[in-house]
């Protein structure tokens, strides 16, 4: 639940760290076919917000903040998404799962979280895999966040990145769905300031994880 007061807040930079600064709030964790990270990892893939394309089912393009509908995620200028419950009867609004698909398999992608609830939940949808659905309480569990739905607190708005363990360009849409009002994502801020390209470290670690999933597969085979 967003708790919104009629005054106008002032747009707050949100510092993210990539994955090749080795600071101490970074964070990630794997899940599924998932590496999931504090941060925008250099060449992720973005989200259109501009207008639908690529949007298809219940999606929302809002601006701006409405009390009780829905909360600019802190450090957002612009358009957003903001995903409503099912059967919620919001004038103007949509309800239910919207699903963004991607113009072509991508290996990651990044976009600002804002106002994290627990009740948030995102499916990534493979070409290659049974799809992978994280929730907001589980996000903020891993990796240092808040689920409170704060829309001031920079512990419950961050810059995430998703990427397919294999970086195997494998990623074909996401499905976004919340029990409670709402679930927002923008775009990445830009600039980030604490954003340093990130492809070599990203690259190692990341072959790790290919290289492990490679090695259990021929011992299947074997």
């Amino acid at each position: 639940m967003k708790y919104l007061s009629s005054a106008i807040l002032s747009t707050v930079g949100v510092v993210a760290v990539s994955f090749s600064t080795g600071a101490a709030n970074a964070a990630s964790f794997s899940y599924g076919d998932l590496i999931i990270s504090t941060g925008a990892l250099s060449g992720a893939a973005s989200i259109n917000f501009a207008n639908g394309t690529g949007w298809s089912g219940n999606y929302n393009l809002v601006n701006g903040s409405v009390v009780n509908q829905y909360a600019n995620p802190l450090g957002n200028v612009g358009p957003y998404s903001a995903t409503e419950p099912t059967g919620a009867s919001i004038p103007g609004l949509n309800s239910g799962s919207a699903t963004y698909t991607f113009s072509a398999p991508v290996s990651s992608f990044a976009f600002l979280w804002g106002s994290i609830d627990p009740g948030n939940s995102i499916t990534i949808n493979y070409n290659d895999a049974p799809s992978d659905t994280i929730t907001g309480a589980l996000i903020a569990s891993q990796l240092g966040l808040t689920a409170d739905g704060s829309w001031t607190s920079p512990t419950s708005n961050a810059v995430l990145t998703f990427a397919d363990d294999a970086l195997d360009k494998a990623i074909t849409s996401i499905t976004f769905q919340s029990s409670t009002i709402a679930f927002e994502v923008a775009p990445v801020p830009v600039p980030v300031p604490a954003i340093v390209p990130g492809i070599a470290l990203a690259a190692a670690f990341f072959g790790g994880k290919a290289i492990k999933r490679n090695k259990k597969a021929s011992d299947s085979v074997a």
